[in-house]
């Protein structure tokens, strides 16, 4: 049996799309706004939105899971990471 209710659930839904919205509206379109394609690390940005998700999943699922979610999308997404500002440094060259 789930240690969270279907209320839980889509308290958590509902925050976070909200939180997605918001990061979309208040950073993600600010910077490219005002940022040129080359200074700007898309990586980064999907790091922060894929953070607000395992935090939800946490609250959901307890501390253990989120650290473990957490460690797992680390590990792919580490090298993602290293060729964005790679690409990034080639852009700018």
């Amino acid at each position: 049996m789930p240690a969270y209710t279907p209320d839980q659930v889509l308290a958590v839904f509902i925050g976070l799309m909200l939180a997605g919205w918001f990061y979309n509206a208040l950073v993600v379109d600010v910077l490219a706004k005002h940022l040129p394609a080359s200074k700007r690390r898309t990586s980064i940005e999907v790091v922060i939105g894929c953070t607000i998700t395992i935090v939800g999943a946490g609250m959901l699922l307890g501390v253990h899971a989120m650290i473990l979610l957490f460690l797992l999308f680390a590990a792919s997404g580490i090298p993602m990471i290293y060729g964005d500002f790679k690409r990034g440094e080639q852009m700018e060259q």
